[in-house]
């Protein structure tokens, strides 16, 4: 797909466009967020379990992942304007909604509308920067994306705290509001209204709605196994159902000209190596935090408070490094970030394999320090080097494939480390059988972070009008 959507060239365009790339992103991330961080909350003042609880996330999550690739289809065919409204207008009524409905199923099925806003919104990002900025100003667009996902992480516990201990839980839905309301003003001002002639052809329904369909049945699935939520007779069904579907979605593609995702664009090396650079790099860093809230704790013995202040020492420095990096990325390419990004994942992981309370405190403020620096320039980086690889016309999809790999690199992140875990935890005193599991699984991160360093090395440094390798 190429020409629906002109690159916008004077600097004022552009810094709206980077605001609107902001609240676009505050707006999903604050959420997922702040209501992660109340889910305790939320069970308590419903008096439900924790495990019903979680599908208030869940249900959000599958919605926003399996419905992306489509979304970034409709976008980049020139329906960005209209999606980027609809979709936050469908987030904030939903969220209202699910404030005020104070029924569990109710609250699931309006999380899950809420993630097909959110998914509409989302999959509007990717094309935002792809199509409507430079090529040069490319990787300042994720950057941007990166640090406002970090200040939303930053803000979620605090607004969380100031809703639970005065209106309640249900304050959290509405701070939404505000943000989205400013989104839809900047979009009406800079995305413009494409003429239905120029729009490209959605993709074939049959095979958007078997690989939808599929997407989110497998997600339902991977969280399912997750949470712990349900017996194995419904966990065998599903993956009945998911099989199933994969098929049925293979089959749809053979007999189609116009499928949801071009699959061929994975026959290009370079972009290959580069979405699985970003998924081994999601797979270590997730699979970390999976595990992290248990290490501190538990091993470590670590209070709330000092454990926060911990991951907010990460939090910061992921966002000064994004925010150094994007710039850098459009000057000389993204190799270089991407490389030393793996390679500062392999050392966290190797710190984290030998880390112990006899060390002090320290160790572990270093180990959040290299772990935010890894974050913040590998997320610009990797995600700027795979739409720089991708073939000409397919840098909007392109786009979707990093969302995709950054689940995908997630899920597979937290089954990996909870099979090293499991091998490594011994007998004895609950912290030390932590202690001996997280060290066996960040083993198995330093594996594959090293495999990810090389595969990035192989990644040639592509410059927006150069030819690769040149700086």
């Amino acid at each position: 797909i190429m020409g629906v959507y002109e690159a916008i060239q004077d600097r004022k365009g552009q810094l709206t466009l980077l605001m609107m790339i902001f609240l676009a992103t505050f707006l999903d991330s604050l959420d997922v967020r702040i209501v992660s961080v109340s889910l305790v909350d939320i069970s308590m003042a419903m008096g439900i379990s924790e495990v019903d609880c979680s599908w208030i996330v869940n249900s959000y999550t599958i919605a926003m992942v399996g419905l992306f690739i489509l979304f970034v289809k409709t976008a980049d065919g020139g329906r960005l304007r209209e999606q980027i409204l609809t979709g936050m207008t469908l987030f904030v009524v939903s969220s209202v909604l699910t404030a005020i409905v104070h029924s569990l199923p109710l609250m699931i099925i309006f999380r899950f509308i809420q993630g097909v806003g959110a998914a509409m919104m989302g999959s509007s990002i990717p094309v935002m920067i792809v199509r409507m900025l430079p090529k040069n100003r490319r990787a300042t667009g994720f950057a941007i994306l990166s640090v406002s996902a970090g200040i939303a992480i930053l803000m979620g516990p605090f607004l969380s705290t100031i809703a639970t201990s005065t209106v309640g839980w249900e304050l959290i839905m509405f701070f939404c509001i505000p943000f989205a309301v400013a989104g839809m003003l900047l979009c009406r001002k800079i995305i413009p209204m494409i003429p239905d002639g120029d729009r490209e052809d959605i993709p074939d329904r049959r095979t958007t709605a078997f690989t939808c369909a599929f997407m989110v049945s497998t997600l339902f699935l991977a969280e399912t196994v997750i949470a712990g939520g349900l017996d194995m007779t419904y966990i065998l069904a599903m993956m009945v159902i998911s099989l199933s579907l994969m098929g049925l979605t293979w089959w749809s593609y053979r007999r189609t000209e116009r499928p949801l995702m071009d699959f061929s664009m994975f026959r290009n090396k370079n972009y290959s190596f580069s979405c699985m650079v970003y998924l081994i790099s999601a797979a270590v860093q997730i699979g970390t935090e999976y595990l992290l809230s248990f290490y501190l704790t538990l091993s470590w013995g670590l209070d709330d408070i000092t454990y926060l202040s911990m991951l907010s020492i990460s939090t910061v420095v992921m966002i000064v490094s994004s925010a150094v990096a994007g710039p850098w990325c459009d000057r000389h390419g993204c190799r270089t970030l991407a490389v030393i990004s793996m390679l500062l994942t392999t050392v966290f992981a190797f710190l984290y394999a030998i880390a112990d309370p006899s060390m002090g405190l320290w160790i572990i403020v270093v180990i959040m320090v290299v772990a935010g620096v890894s974050s913040g320039i590998g997320g610009t980086a990797m995600t700027t080097a795979i739409v720089n690889n991708s073939n000409e016309g397919n840098e909007g999809e392109a786009g979707a494939t990093q969302t995709v790999m950054y689940y995908l690199g997630s899920i597979i992140g937290v089954i990996l480390y909870v099979i090293g875990y499991t091998l490594g935890s011994g007998t004895g005193e609950m912290s030390e059988v932590f202690l001996g599991g997280f060290q066996t699984a960040s083993i198995i991160g330093i594996v594959i972070s090293i495999i990810g360093t090389l595969l990035a090395l192989s990644v040639p440094n592509i410059m927006p009008g150069k030819d690769p390798d040149g700086c």
